[in-house]
C-alpha cells in the first residue's frame, strides 16, 4: 500500500494517527507526553523490580505443590441413566416392550407406575430397556454416560436433584424441557434419573 509522499511515518499513516488523536480529545503533544511517561514507568519497573526478582524452577515446583488444588481444573462429571416418558406421538418408542404413552395423561400414569416399581426395588436398567421412550438410551438401560457438571447446571432443577444423589440412588420424577430459540418450554414429558458421581473428578 502506498501513501502520499512525505506522509509515511512507519506502518501508520500520519493522517490516521492525527484523526485518532483528535477523536480522543488530545493533542499530538499530549499523546507524546503520555507515551513517554508510560514507557518511562515501564522501564523503571523493569529495571528496579522485575530485574531483581528471581524465580527458579524449584520455586515454581514448590509453589505448584503447595497449591495443587488451585490448578485442578478437571470438571466433575456425573454418570447418569434415565427413564424417559413422553406424551408426544412417536412412530417408534425405542424400547423392548414397544411401550409408548400417547397423551399427557398416559405419560403421567406410566412414569408414576415406573417410579413405584423403582421404589419397590426393581432394576433400573431393565425398566429403562423395557419402557423408556428415549431410543438413544433405552437399549443401554437408560445409560446416558458421563455428563459434565456445567452441563447439568444449565438446568437448575435437574442439577439440584442429581447433585444430592449417592451412587445408585434415583431422583423423583423430573419434568423435561424443550429448548426453542429464545424460549424454554415444558413438554408433556417426564423422567426418572439414576446417577452416580465418582468421589474424584474423571
Amino acid at each position: 500500500m502506498s501513501t502520499p509522499a512525505g506522509g509515511d511515518e512507519g506502518p501508520l499513516h500520519r493522517g490516521t494517527v492525527l484523526r485518532a488523536v483528535e477523536a480522543s480529545n488530545q493533542t499530538l503533544d499530549d499523546l507524546r507526553r503520555d507515551l513517554r511517561r508510560n514507557l518511562t514507568i515501564e522501564k523503571l519497573i523493569n529495571k528496579e523490580i522485575v530485574s531483581k526478582v528471581t524465580v527458579t524452577d524449584a520455586d515454581v515446583a514448590a509453589f505448584y505443590n503447595q497449591h495443587k488444588a488451585d490448578f485442578d481444573l478437571i470438571e466433575p462429571q456425573y454418570h447418569i441413566a434415565e427413564i424417559r416418558v413422553t406424551g408426544v406421538p412417536s412412530p417408534e418408542p425405542g424400547n423392548l416392550q414397544g411401550s409408548k404413552a400417547t397423551t399427557d395423561a398416559e405419560a403421567k400414569k406410566k412414569i408414576q407406575a415406573l417410579k413405584t416399581r423403582l421404589d419397590a426395588g426393581e432394576d433400573f436398567s431393565q425398566l429403562a430397556a423395557n419402557f423408556s421412550e428415549n431410543p438413544a438410551t433405552a437399549s443401554s438401560g437408560g445409560d446416558m454416560g458421563f455428563v459434565a457438571e456445567s452441563q447439568l447446571r444449565s438446568d437448575p432443577t435437574v442439577y439440584a436433584a442429581v447433585s444430592k444423589l449417592k451412587p445408585g440412588q434415583i431422583t423423583d420424577v423430573l419434568p423435561l424441557w424443550t429448548q426453542l430459540p429464545g424460549k424454554r418450554l415444558p413438554t408433556p414429558s417426564s423422567s426418572c434419573c439414576r446417577a452416580s458421581r465418582p468421589a474424584s473428578a474423571i
